[in-house]
């Protein structure tokens, strides 16, 4: 069956839309209706290696390094740094693979509020067993004991005790668990219904990894105009739950050890990567630089962004790193990957920029 529908990215193909059209013309509305959004539809699991395989859009996948065989000789000119190199591990350690299972039939047919309109993602396989694939990252975690985090403050649902799918079927059921907060794009995970329907695979950096997965997912938030949404997953694993924890505070302080060092070099070199799961098969990390931004709505650091750094279907909902950027300690409003416009030009959420007057701007839209 074919797999593929206007403006909904989800095959391995990306023509350029448009060569004419150049990088400060691009705004979120031209880029959602030209564009495509860059989640791998899959009938199984067992078909995404032919998917990997027969990409159209970054034949052989030259752009981009395996995230189990990263070195600082894959590292940009300037930036072959030790510190960059831990912070882009720290940052493939905690990239998930989703996989959405279900399309929910509340997908509206249209961006909301848009003229032209704009077709919305996967309307048209609402109700539909076809797995879309994406990628997220973990972004916060949080333990519970009996009801309370380690601050003593209640859970704000009031459980006294973990809802994994295991302890659901306990009549004592774990009084400890993490709760862990994934950041993906809305049009990879859309609504409760879906998000019940998504299973992450966490440390899925090379083809032989071994499964670790998290289930019991809910919406924590969504954001239909930005394309931003935050799952929340819960897991009583103890050695799970600690190296989750151990990982976010890691990747956070590298992320100002890495400003800290690399803010002056923001307005020369934009550079910006991603760490993804193309076609929904292991983590990829791919480099490039930012190329323009575009102030959306009345507040003037929230911005929508284009970029170079190589993607493909699976990219969707990855985290967007701006080197030197301080928009990481605000990472629930992070960029995040969603869609292509041609094979050498990509875009991303809307998202929060403080510190990015150097990236060229299009104006307020």
């Amino acid at each position: 069956m074919a797999l593929s529908t206007p403006n909904q990215s989800n095959t391995d193909d990306c023509s350029p839309v448009s060569d004419k059209q150049t990088v400060d013309q691009w705004t979120v509305d031209s880029c959602r209706l030209n564009g495509q959004h860059e989640t791998q539809l899959s009938n199984s699991e067992a078909a995404l290696p032919s998917h990997y395989k027969n990409c159209s859009k970054n034949p052989g996948h030259r752009k981009t390094v395996n995230a189990a065989e990263l070195t600082a000789n894959h590292l940009p000119e300037g930036y072959k740094d030790n510190d960059f190199l831990d912070f882009v591990l720290a940052a493939s350690k905690l990239t998930v693979r989703l996989e959405v299972k279900q399309t929910s039939t509340a997908r509206p047919a249209l961006w909301p509020d848009k003229l032209p309109e704009i077709t919305y993602p996967f309307y048209d396989i609402r109700n539909s067993a076809i797995s879309r694939f994406g990628s997220g990252r973990v972004w916060h975690v949080l333990k519970f004991t009996s009801g309370y985090d380690d601050n003593n403050r209640m859970h704000g649902g009031k459980f006294k005790c973990c809802r994994c799918r295991k302890c659901e079927t306990l009549d004592n059921p774990s009084k400890v668990w993490w709760e862990v907060t994934v950041s993906t794009a809305t049009h990879v995970t859309f609504d409760e219904f879906e998000a019940r329907h998504t299973y992450l695979r966490l440390f899925y950096s090379h083809p032989d990894s071994p499964l670790v997965t998290l289930d019991c997912v809910s919406l924590r938030t969504a954001n239909i105009a930005d394309d931003r949404s935050h799952l929340t997953c819960v897991t009583c694993d103890p050695t799970l739950g600690e190296k989750l924890v151990h990982l976010v505070e890691e990747y956070e302080s590298l992320w100002r050890v890495v400003h800290e060092k690399f803010n002056g070099y923001l307005a020369r070199d934009k550079i910006a990567f991603i760490v993804s799961h193309p076609h929904g098969c292991h983590a990829h990390v791919s480099f490039g630089q930012c190329q323009s931004k575009s102030q959306v709505g009345d507040d003037v650091f929230n911005h929508f962004l284009t970029y170079t750094v190589s993607t493909c279907p699976g990219s969707s909902g990855a985290s967007l790193h701006v080197v030197g950027s301080t928009v990481g300690w605000f990472s629930i409003v992070q960029h995040v990957h969603s869609g292509s416009v041609r094979s050498d030009l990509n875009f991303s959420s809307v998202g929060y920029s403080k510190d990015t007057d150097e990236i060229p701007s299009t104006g307020n839209l």
